[in-house]
């Protein structure tokens, strides 16, 4: 908070302030250490995809090259249900939008 005195009478007025220096303190320290690790996260990490990769094996494929885990890929498929109301019955689709047949 900061005071100024009014000239012209006497009184003093209360200004409300934000003292940006310890905001600009680490607006440039985090620019600092990005700057720092950026360059370091560009090496990456190999991974063998297979040719047809779906959401379904995602966690596997993390679990297994990450982890270690002994996750083989789940079957490419794909399925739907008929309506809102019946969100557990599901149908089979994968031949009917050309996916890959088994």
């Amino acid at each position: 908070m900061a005071f100024t005195h009014n000239v012209g009478g006497g009184d003093f007025a209360v200004r409300s302030e934000i003292n940006v220096t310890p905001l600009v303190d680490v607006c440039l320290v985090l620019l600092i250490i990005f700057m720092v690790v950026t360059p370091m996260l560009q090496s990456g990490v190999d991974v063998s995809l297979p040719e047809t990769f779906t959401s379904v094996n995602t966690f596997r494929l993390v679990f297994r090259e990450y982890f270690g885990a002994d996750l083989p890929p789940l079957p490419d498929r794909s399925y739907t249900w008929p309506d809102d109301g019946h969100i557990y019955d599901f149908r089979d689709v994968t031949g009917e939008i050309g996916g890959p047949s088994d």
